[in-house]
């Protein structure tokens, strides 16, 4: 045990020793002593002189300055008659003793004029154990001896010789781990890539850091514990980059990554995409992404991921209630959506009120509005490919939200150490409260519309060299109404029931296998049954249930430094049972007298009927390099070749881009050629024609991309598009009803900026405008707007997170109005007693702008171990009446305006864990 003696010297009789033995001896009168001299008394003075010593022989540490306790002399001149007290030179530890508290055993002591200690008398002691070693110590002590006029003399003095217990052990803390990781990314040679987010996890899993790159394009981890990091990089326009790595002890390992930009592909929001260092990207000229930073924090789509598509350059508005999406001007039916490279048939529930998937489960959206990678096909229009997150594995997390539409739970979580879960379910409650709406007397609300999905998915890595995942979801929507009267003021042919039912189930399994640093094989597989039920008065019923089996294999090379390649198969079989009732549908776009705009009675047209059984096995293959001659140009070719069981047929699409990087900027330009199968309806032995070919496309787009600051980009990009052989239909009477005379033409400009969320700048948003026009040719009629032409596109979506928790968003939308299709008058048809619609030219007039503000604010408290938010999301905030179409009545001599939904809040809590 540490012990620790305190000396303190007092002053008693500090006076030379002879002189006070002889006062002793014979006391004279008192006398006022001389100034500058102690007083001497028959007890010692209880004025002390000392100082601690910290157990050691340091004689700085236990000086005892006598003098310090004297009372100042009262005269400035020096008195050759003054004493200086003695002053401890080395202390002395006692031995053999230990103490539990603090004690003192106090001396009269004589100090020599050598400084050493002559005698030592106990005057107050403690024990006869502590008594003794504190004399021993005592005895041992050294002093500078008192003088008198500068000659050393002998003194008494009173002595405190303090014992202390022995200090707790202090447990040293064991070494900080000294190593460390440093991640630098470049672009090209030597350009840096500031304001990528770098995300390292340990072999658990856990996230060690997540922060962005510095303008240097680095990020520094210090104090790594030994082992193996995965280090994930996503940059704006550039797939995610997944590395392991390991890091020693002592050393610092430093690595340089150059993520590689999508060849055909701009930023995260206008094309270049990222990818990793052995897993080449798709190549789009243009590739907007919309990250899982973003994907629930913009106003007005209830913080659902999927609605943030909307707000993309080149997506126009659908009309409300639709659903779909409107890509540089293409049909829905000519664009595709994707979960993890995987076609699914639906991406909303209920004509757009949210999304078939949770949000929270997501990890980004790839939005690809034209020129896309020949991983693609099947498809003249764009792609959505919508991407999952793993799930967690630092621990089990969960979320619930509950708001005024729906509620949601999911809860996630690591198994072992190489597998995680992840499931979550949603069913909305608008059934709960429909019966409260006035329908009227002629409806009745048969059944409320009943939306649900749930998703089940988890990850398994069995090595460093593998992972396995498997995805089960599913969605469903039903809603229906009994209509006692004929609806559309008096139209006969639609009289009954108007109900609709859909929902679809997916089960997917992928495996990544990474055979060496320059080999990798990806394969996956989808499968599920897909039901589409409606019915619309008395004499439409449309039933059909499908099969759909997505196949995709797809390896990657590393052939040398400048070259990779992307080799795939994707295989897509499905089978169709279909009954049909009703009118012949016609074509999808364009003609306001087929039924599809409503404007031609039911009972003016005539009924078909279909019952069949159709099974398509549609392969297909591609190849694609990426081939860098340079450090600033890059060069992408592909081509794919497809087989359609519709048109029985192969087509060879070869598809080409160029990116060129200067810096911070960066040009981009691609072309290539886009197929599609007809419509099944369109290529039906029945009711279309079997001999249509397959419908075309060639795509052109050229632009460019500015980094400004970091996380702040600007872009512009112009497109054009031409498509040919369109499925059009004959005119009245001629067989067959379909054919592909049709083409068109889409050309326009759009500009697009973001700011990025990042960890020390509040503000984060984008915005876009799209200028365009898309028209068609139908057999060898004049030139027309297509449907969904929008001359101006304006969205803004602009986020501020505030201190403690709060955070606000707004969203600004401006868009042109819809093409119409005036009506002059009705024409009565006596035959079928209905009236029949004179029209005007084809969409030769416009609805009025659209426009609208949505808010929304969010107020999050975080605790130990779960986090609460509370939030408001409105829509349509100051109410504005938006055209949304025309009606008329029975014989076409009125109008009425429909309008857009009106002010809509939902108000919403968040419980995370």
């Amino acid at each position: 045990m540490k012990r620790v003696a305190t000396v303190a010297a007092a002053l008693a009789l500090l006076l030379p020793v002879d002189l006070v033995r002889a006062q002793s001896e014979t006391p004279p009168e008192p006398e006022a002593p001389e100034e500058g001299e102690p007083s001497v008394d028959d007890e010692p003075s209880e004025a002390e002189v000392g100082a601690d010593a910290e157990g050691s022989n340091d004689a700085e540490a236990g000086d005892a300055e006598a003098g310090d306790a004297l009372p100042p002399s009262e005269t400035d001149v020096p008195d050759p008659n003054a004493v200086t007290p003695p002053r401890l030179l080395e202390f002395v530890q006692a031995e053999g003793v230990e103490v539990n508290e603090p004690t003192s055993v106090t001396f009269v002591v004589v100090i020599d004029v050598d400084g050493s200690v002559s005698e030592a008398t106990v005057e107050q002691g403690v024990s006869p154990e502590l008594d003794a070693a504190a004399e021993a110590a005592v005895r041992r002590l050294r002093f500078e001896p008192a003088r008198r006029g500068g000659e050393a003399i002998a003194v008494q003095i009173r002595f405190r010789y303090d014992f202390e217990p022995p200090e707790p052990a202090v447990e040293e803390a064991p070494p900080e781990p000294e190593g460390a990781l440093e991640v630098r990314l470049l672009e090209g040679a030597d350009t840096p890539l500031a304001g990528a987010t770098v995300l390292v996890t340990d072999g658990e899993g856990r996230t060690i850091v997540e922060d962005q790159t510095t303008e240097a394009g680095v990020l520094r981890v210090d104090r790594l514990a030994p082992g193996t990091y995965r280090v994930l990089v996503f940059a704006e326009g550039r797939e995610e980059l997944e590395q392991l790595e390991e890091v020693r002890d002592g050393e610092e390992t430093a690595v340089v990554y150059r993520p590689r930009t999508l060849d055909a592909g701009g930023p995260a929001d206008d094309g270049y995409g990222a990818t990793a260092v052995v897993d080449p990207p798709p190549r789009e000229v243009t590739r907007r992404t919309i990250r899982r930073e973003e994907l629930t924090r913009v106003a007005g789509t209830r913080g659902d991921a999927l609605r943030t598509i909307e707000l993309l350059p080149g997506v126009a508005r659908p009309p409300s209630g639709l659903g779909v999406l409107l890509i540089r001007g293409s049909s829905p039916n000519d664009s595709q959506t994707f979960l993890e490279g995987n076609p699914v048939p639906l991406l909303y529930h209920f004509g757009g009120l949210t999304g078939f998937y949770n949000s929270r489960m997501l990890e980004r959206i790839d939005f690809y509005p034209g020129n896309f990678s020949v991983r693609y096909g099947r498809a003249t229009g764009g792609v959505v490919d919508v991407g999952v997150r793993d799930p967690r594995t630092d621990g089990f997390h969960g979320m619930v939200d509950v708001n005024v539409i729906d509620a949601s739970a999911m809860v996630e979580g690591p198994i072992t150490d190489r597998f995680s879960f992840g499931v979550a379910a949603r069913r909305s409650y608008i059934d709960a409260f429909f019966g409260l709406i006035p329908f009227g007397d002629d409806i009745d609300p048969v059944a409320a519309p009943v939306y649900w999905d749930y998703q089940v998915h988890g990850v398994w890595r069995p090595s460093e060299d593998d992972r396995i995942r498997f995805r089960s979801y599913g969605s469903s929507d039903r809603f229906e109404l009994l209509f006692s009267e004929p609806v559309a003021d008096g139209n006969p042919g639609l009289r009954g029931n108007v109900e609709l039912v859909t929902w679809f189930h997916r089960l997917e399994l992928d495996w990544r296998h990474r055979y060496s640093e320059d080999i990798e094989h990806t394969i996956s597989v989808s499968t599920g049954p897909t039901h589409i039920e409606f019915e619309i008065g008395a004499d439409a019923d449309f039933n059909n249930d499908q099969i759909e089996t997505q196949i995709r294999s797809e390896w990657r090379f590393q052939l040398k430094d400048q070259l990779s390649m992307r080799l795939g198969l994707d295989w897509f079989i499905s089978r169709f049972d279909i009954q049909f009732t009703g009118l012949n549908p016609g074509v999808e776009e364009g003609d306001p007298t087929s039924g599809a705009d409503g404007l031609q009675p039911g009972s003016a047209q005539d009924t078909v009927f279909v019952d069949t059984t159709v099974l398509f096995n549609q392969p297909a293959m591609y190849l694609e390099l990426d081939y860098q001659p340079t450090d600033w140009l890059r060069i992408v070719p592909g081509v794919r070749v497809d087989h359609f069981a519709l048109t029985n047929s192969w087509t060879v699409d070869p598809r080409a881009a160029a990116i060129g990087t200067f810096g911070n900027s960066r040009v981009k330009v691609g072309a290539g050629w886009f197929t599609q199968a007809p419509e099944p309806n369109e290529s039906s032995e029945d009711i279309g024609n079997a001999n249509l070919a397959s419908i075309r496309a060639f795509h052109l787009s050229a632009g460019f991309e500015q980094t400004l600051a970091r996380g702040v980009t600007l872009g512009a990009e112009g497109f054009y598009k031409y498509l040919y052989d369109r499925v059009v239909q004959t005119e009245t009477g001629v067989d067959p009803v379909f054919s592909n005379d049709g083409t068109g033409r889409v050309y326009g400009l759009e500009l697009s900026g973001r700011i990025s969320p990042s960890n020390d700048f509040p503000l984060f948003g984008f915005a876009s405008y799209t200028l365009s026009r898309s028209e068609r040719n139908d057999r060898d009629d004049p030139t027309r707007l297509f449907d969904f032409d929008q001359t101006h596109i304006l969205n803004l979506a602009l986020g501020y997170r505030l201190p403690r928790g709060w955070e606000i968003s707004g969203t600004f939308r401006l868009a042109s109005g819809n093409p119409i299709t005036p009506v002059l008058r009705g024409v009565y048809d006596a035959a079928n007693d209905v009236y029949v619609p004179l029209i005007g030219p084809t969409n030769s007039q416009r609805s009025d702008y659209f426009h609208r503000l949505d808010l929304r604010v969010e107020k999050k408290w975080t605790f130990e171990s779960w986090a609460l938010a509370f939030y408001i999301d409105v829509q349509n905030v100051y109410n504005q009446q938006n055209q949304e179409g025309i009606t008329f009545n029975y014989n076409f001599s009125d109008t009425e305006t429909v309008m857009g939904l009106p002010i809509i809040p939902s108000l919403g809590l968040r419980g995370e864990l």
